[in-house]
């Protein structure tokens, strides 16, 4: 799934060295990609559900 993809790169974020800052920033980006990603698929498998399911009135 997504999530894991963006859990993948921040882990990949926090284990670079501080002096890498461009490989940094493309790991945080990388993970925000995917995390935002993730948020889109679920909106599309829920657009259909009746708002009971989805937390609505």
């Amino acid at each position: 799934m997504k999530v894991n993809g963006a859990r993948f790169f921040a882990a990949q974020a926090v284990a670079v060295s501080p002096q890498k800052r461009d490989e940094f920033g493309h790991f945080i980006e990388a993970a925000i990609v995917f995390g935002r990603s993730a948020t889109f698929h679920l909106q599309k498998e829920y657009a259909h559900a009746p708002d009971s399911m989805v937390g609505g009135p």
